[in-house]
């Protein structure tokens, strides 16, 4: 997938998940958990924590460094990730939650501008990768990820 492609994606998603969220009352977004226990605000911080680690992978590759964040952890921690990340949020404001979701975006996007569409495209970009393109990581943590999301977050919303 080109890069160009994939911000298109990136924004798209984005863009629903921060219309619903503008349309929801601030009680709503952070009362009300869902089945799992997972409030809105707790939904947006669990989608800016994986995006910062995309932004420590994106930065680690382009400093040639040894890649050691958790997106390159075998097996990855998910589970436990989530539940440490989703304590350690919880009382967090909402303002705050937001600010690091719009943050790590552009973030992300700054980082990716430092890649070329044939580097996102390589299987052998770095070992810790284990042979898989970065723009899958890239798309794994970014718009896919926020489609993972989009149904509970409309249904939240009513939509």
């Amino acid at each position: 997938m080109e890069k160009a492609a994939l911000m298109r994606r990136m924004q798209a998603t984005r863009a629903d998940v921060m219309k619903i969220i503008e349309a929801l009352p601030e009680a709503a977004v952070t009362l009300h958990p869902n089945a799992d226990g997972w409030t809105v605000k707790d939904i947006l911080a669990h989608l800016a924590r994986w995006e910062g680690e995309l932004v420590t992978l994106l930065w680690q590759l382009s400093q040639g460094r040894k890649l050691d964040c958790v997106l390159v952890q075998d097996p990855m921690p998910v589970d436990q990730l989530n539940q440490d990340w989703h304590a350690a949020d919880r009382d967090r404001p909402l303002a705050r939650i937001l600010a690091d979701l719009k943050a790590v975006r552009r973030q992300t996007e700054i980082r990716l501008s430092e890649f070329s569409d044939e580097d996102l495209s390589r299987e052998d970009l770095a070992p810790e990768l284990r042979g898989m393109a970065l723009w899958h990581r890239v798309a794994a943590n970014t718009f896919e990820h926020d489609e993972e999301h989009l149904d509970d977050l409309r249904r939240r919303a009513g939509q």
